[in-house]
């Protein structure tokens, strides 16, 4: 029942205030944290079938500074325009047009707080109250909107195709870079047109490369060493009946992708650049599923290559045969099931880059 509790609809809140109990750690003072995730899980009565699907609902935590010991902290829900219609409506919009439910990450940089999700625009939040501003499209380079395109501009817009931004964008602390990408899919060869911009505090571009990847849907999650941008391509898909029964509003987009656990998994390097250009090089391993990257590294070999090691949490092949095709089917229905959802292990890959072949043997550690 308590665990049940733990997937009921949010309300927002605040902003109240408390007093600390116990000693706060002296880095917090004056701190504050914030969070989002799914917080909105039915409309109408109607229950979402699957709980990434859910609103995005951010929470802040404001620490005292010294001579204080009263906190404060407020929840608000990310009003995102499918958010505004479904509460006039009253119940739950299903059509071909992907929702963005802001509800995966939380990033604050260079004044800016954003709400990310990985299938459409951050939104931009008002960080003392959480307002919501509506969509980031960065000056105007990205649209909002399904993220495809056939190459026209005009009918790109005419058909309301857009851009997608990861939802785990990455600083680099020793240049003091925000590393994000866009993505979107190009309509006529199926491959994703990637464009990865490093932004410095002021949200000038200091870098950006453009690119394609020949990938059935984005990477989640990324990585970068100081001559790289390291992707782990899933072989996942949004295809054949689950992407009719998606069109037709019967399926989120979490229930309607599908895998396939038997292909290899890719591993994509992009070198950065300050110049428009990139060179691409890909690996292919045995099967596994990449969720997220903690850190990757690099050093120079003898030959003048680069050793890179990439470390990431993942699921192996049996795990992903546990759910069969349906990506993610254990996290679906009320609440997630731990006796299905496959076991996560830590990955550490390593790539030597100049002769794009793995240097050693895969290395599996169990958490």
């Amino acid at each position: 029942e308590d665990w049940y509790g733990e997937y009921e609809s949010a309300s927002e809140f605040g902003p109240v205030r408390a007093k600390v109990e116990g000693e706060l750690p002296k880095e917090l003072r004056g701190g504050i944290f914030v969070r989002n995730g799914p917080g909105n899980f039915d409309r109408g009565g109607a229950r979402y079938n699957h709980i990434i699907d859910g609103d995005g609902f951010i929470l802040q935590v404001a620490f005292p500074k010294d001579g204080c010991e009263e906190f404060e902290v407020m929840g608000r829900f990310i009003k995102t325009e499918t958010f505004l219609k479904e509460e006039a409506l009253g119940r739950n919009i299903m059509d071909s047009k992907l929702k963005n439910c802001a509800n995966t990450h939380v990033l604050h940089w260079g004044g800016k707080l954003l709400s990310l999700f990985e299938s459409g625009l951050p939104y931009h939040m008002e960080a003392a109250t959480l307002r919501t501003c509506g969509p980031e499209t960065f000056g105007g380079e990205l649209k909002a909107g399904t993220a495809a395109t056939l190459g026209l501009p005009a009918l790109d817009s005419l058909l309301g195709f857009g851009d997608a931004v990861t939802a785990h964008p990455h600083v680099d602390q020793k240049r003091n870079r925000l590393l994000m990408w866009s993505q979107k899919k190009k309509v006529v060869d199926g491959a994703l047109a990637f464009i990865v911009t490093e932004w410095d505090q002021q949200w000038l571009p200091r870098a950006r490369v453009a690119f394609d990847m020949p990938a059935g849907a984005a990477p989640h999650d990324f990585a970068f060493t100081d001559s790289f941008y390291i992707w782990a391509e899933n072989r996942i898909e949004l295809t054949g009946p689950a992407l009719a029964r998606y069109l037709l509003g019967q399926l989120g987009p979490a229930e309607a992708i599908e895998i396939d656990a038997d292909l290899p998994t890719r591993i994509h390097l992009v070198t950065r650049s300050d110049s428009s250009e990139a060179e691409q090089l890909v690996v292919e391993t045995p099967p596994w599923f990449a969720i997220h990257h903690s850190h990757a590294s690099e050093v120079e070999t003898e030959d003048g290559g680069k050793m890179i090691t990439l470390y990431s949490a993942g699921w192996d092949r049996r795990g992903l045969n546990k759910n069969g095709p349906r990506f993610l089917a254990a996290w679906g229905g009320k609440v997630p099931d731990f006796d299905f959802i496959p076991t996560t292990y830590y990955w550490k890959t390593t790539i030597k880059a100049a002769a794009l072949s793995l240097a050693s043997e895969w290395q599996i550690l169990r958490f």
